[in-house]
């Protein structure tokens, strides 16, 4: 426990703290010397400056005030252990990586020991801890990333036209596209074009992206042939009759493309692969339908909860999400759609999104099949709000000014 102590005394220096914040916590520390971690954490978040061995015990009381007498003398005698625990500041983070390497092991270990005996069958979080025992910079925390571009590079990076572009005219003089990190939603009724749209859009990214797909409400196989028929522009028949030339152009593009049959698929399946193979663009068709373990009161916070995630899938893993979902009764044969016609949400999933488009079908509905509607009513990408009119090719999946 020596290394435990050195670091408690080591973090009565705000210099210290503010190196090692971000990945020690107080699992690490072993019985009171958590209680003198949590001490030491909370006086430097709330005081400015280094805090006094001498102020420890002090500092302690206040912070557990009804700790009975004996335990409260243990603390006290560790604290002085603590003052007699010496170490170098330039070795000091040195050793803080050591403890977090140890308590990572140590949770591999209870990690392997649950799927031994049978409590689980998670290997992705043994997984995800041994690529970050791996990594080289441990230096922030899985949820604490330090930005340190300066303000010309930042007001660079603002200026530049998204990565993942849309390519129908008329909507991209209002909002050129999407960027890594960024979650969008895409949402109408049943029969009107959401798979279709995820389709267009995954043909348009193909030449430069690569793309995950994941199909649980159709049959993966039958949405790729529409995507392969939105990237050659023609019909099933179409491609059939010149079969030779339409495999030539398409296959180039195939390689960048995986789906997956993903009916009863787990959250933690889907993050597991896209951590493993880091594709640039996911699509989620339908996200409400993805399992997620927890326990929840309403439906609506599950939704929430899957919806956090999927944002999360997108920042960590540095690609653009699309989820799918249903829209509610509210949006049936409605020319006015918005994000509060999201199916059995409140703003639990809203709120977690950068984009929200909306498809719908004109005022005729059926009468004027071949236009839609696709309706931004959420967009923190240039905050531009409103809708196009599109004509839609069902037979072809191409939206087109």
């Amino acid at each position: 426990m020596t290394a435990e102590l050195q670091i408690l005394n080591l973090l009565t220096r705000k210099s210290y703290y503010e190196e090692v914040k971000n990945f020690l916590s107080k699992d690490m520390f072993p019985d009171e010397s958590g209680m003198i971690f949590d001490t030491l954490m909370d006086a430097h978040s709330k005081y400015g400056g280094d805090i006094s061995l001498g102020d420890v015990a002090a500092l302690h009381h206040e912070r557990y005030p009804a700790m009975p007498r004996t335990a409260r003398q243990e603390v006290l005698d560790l604290i002085d252990k603590v003052m007699a625990a010496e170490a170098n500041p330039e070795v000091g983070v040195i050793l803080a990586e050591g403890v977090w390497r140890r308590n990572k092991a140590r949770e591999i270990g209870e990690h392997a020991v649950d799927i031994f005996t049978g409590k689980s069958e998670d290997f992705g979080t043994i997984l995800r801890l041994v690529e970050q025992v791996s990594s080289e910079n441990i230096s922030t925390s899985d949820n604490l990333i330090l930005v340190d571009s300066d303000l010309q590079e930042l007001i660079g990076e603002a200026v530049q036209p998204a990565e993942f572009q849309f390519t129908i005219p008329t909507l991209t003089q209002e909002i050129d596209g999407l960027d890594r990190g960024h979650l969008g939603i895409i949402f109408a009724r049943p029969e009107v074009g959401k798979t279709s749209l995820c389709s267009f859009l995954t043909a348009n990214y193909l030449d430069k992206h690569t793309v995950a797909y994941f199909a649980n409400e159709e049959p993966a196989g039958r949405v790729k042939i529409r995507i392969a028929g939105s990237y050659l522009k023609s019909s099933v028949d179409e491609i059939n009759n010149n079969f030779d030339q339409s495999l030539e152009q398409w296959l180039p593009a195939e390689g960048n493309l995986q789906m997956f049959d993903s009916t009863g698929v787990d959250f933690e399946e889907i993050t597991r692969y896209v951590e493993l193979n880091k594709p640039d663009i996911v699509f989620i068709d339908q996200l409400d339908k993805v399992k997620i373990k927890g326990d929840f009161n309403r439906g609506d916070e599950r939704l929430k909860e899957i919806y956090v995630q999927a944002r999360e899938l997108a920042k960590k893993n540095n690609c653009l999400v699309w989820a799918v979902s249903q829209a509610n009764y509210d949006a049936h044969r409605t020319r006015t759609i918005d994000y509060s016609m999201l199916d059995n949400s409140r703003t639990g999933k809203a709120g977690e999104a950068d984009v929200i488009i909306g498809i719908a079908k004109t005022e005729n509905g059926e009468e004027e099949n071949g236009i839609r509607r696709l309706a931004f009513s959420k967009n923190k990408v240039n905050g531009w709000h409103g809708f196009v009119d599109v004509l839609f090719d069902q037979e072809r999946a191409v939206f087109a000014a």
